[in-house]
């Protein structure tokens, strides 16, 4: 295969002398369009302009980047060419399991459209890769092969007969997911080193659930997360609403002192009117002592009730146990021949 021959197709630029230089080479001379009469032409030119891309940055070893549009290039207009650029790039970020199966398809491509040379070198990839695959095994313990069992790795469902057999998996954290009707989902989160690691996780028996409800642990996230909002909506009510039941109790206590001590100083004035006998100004006196006597029971009832209620709601707005016994407490004014004042009477 040579340049001259496919000066007509896309193809992205050699990487240098590296592991996959060769891949970067073959990748050179392989093109990345064929004429497809489904694909529009605006989706057939942004996946040119995106192969462009992500063969610039590809050959700038910049993979991250290169991958997803090379990616979406494919989407948008799936070319053997591509597909290959694909494997190459996903071989280079270190996804040596998606690289694998990448070029697996690109070797059943290539010989369906009988290019020897692409086939062996793609074969030759694929010999080169298998001895540094990572592999996971997912397997059931006696008696976990319940009826309605769903596997799952990584959102996808993994089908009876791959199970307890050892599958090719990218390096990082993958997750399990094992669930079934009326029972406890198990989940667990398996790293994977790279090069040649193997790993492997046990399903359990599912314990069943109480009322035979229905679990699903796939995609929890949705019923969760709204079930979290409004607890959260709730939580953030009752803290409103303690948080001004405190304020109002605050400044109804202090409203209450304030008149129990007005209520102290005038009784004390109509004892010392009232000492020979009441005037009319310590009767007067007296009757002013009563009145902000009252007011300041009132304004301390009201602020013990109105703290308390403000308490409990901040106290239970994160969903914690209600306090099953609550402070009860009451002021009430009192007077005799000699004093007046303020008592405080309940129970904690």
């Amino acid at each position: 295969m040579t340049l001259s021959s496919i000066s007509a197709e896309r193809r992205p630029a050699a990487r240098g002398a590296s592991a996959i230089a060769a891949a970067f080479a073959l990748a050179l001379a392989t093109s990345a369009t064929c004429a497809h009469a489904d694909v529009p032409p605006r989706a057939r030119a942004l996946a040119r302009t995106l192969f462009e891309d992500g063969r610039r940055l590809l050959n700038e070893k910049k993979f991250s980047e290169a991958c997803p549009k090379l990616e979406e290039s494919q989407r948008l207009d799936p070319a053997p060419g591509t597909q290959l650029n694909v494997a190459v790039c996903h071989e280079g970020e270190g996804r040596l399991a998606t690289a694998w199966t990448e070029y697996n398809d690109a070797l059943t491509q290539a010989r369906r459209d009988q290019r020897p040379e692409r086939a062996e070198f793609v074969a030759t990839r694929l010999d080169s890769l298998s001895p540094q695959l990572s592999f996971m095994t997912i397997a059931l313990t006696p008696g976990a092969d319940v009826a309605g069992l769903e596997v799952v790795l990584d959102g996808a469902t993994v089908g009876r007969a791959a199970l307890g057999v050892p599958s090719p998996v990218d390096p990082g954290v993958h997750t399990v997911v094992a669930q079934a009707r009326g029972r406890v989902p198990f989940k667990a989160d398996v790293q994977i080193g790279p090069a040649g690691d193997r790993n492997s996780v046990s399903i359990p028996i599912l314990v069943a659930t109480a009322g035979g409800e229905v679990a699903n642990a796939v995609a929890p996230n949705a019923s969760t997360d709204a079930q979290t909002q409004s607890d959260n909506a709730r939580a953030s009510t009752r803290k409103i609403w303690g948080g001004t039941l405190v304020g109002v109790g605050a400044a109804s206590l202090a409203v209450g002192v304030v008149f129990g001590i007005r209520a102290i100083d005038k009784w004390g004035s109509r004892n010392d009117a009232c000492a020979q006998g009441c005037t009319a100004a310590g009767v007067a006196q007296g009757n002013a002592a009563q009145t902000s006597a009252w007011v300041a029971n009132i304004a301390i009832l009201a602020g013990v009730v109105a703290a308390g209620g403000g308490t409990y709601l901040l106290m239970t707005s994160g969903g914690s146990q209600a306090p099953t016994k609550s402070a009860r407490i009451h002021a009430f004014p009192f007077f005799s021949a000699t004093q007046a004042g303020l008592g405080l009477a309940g129970e904690l």
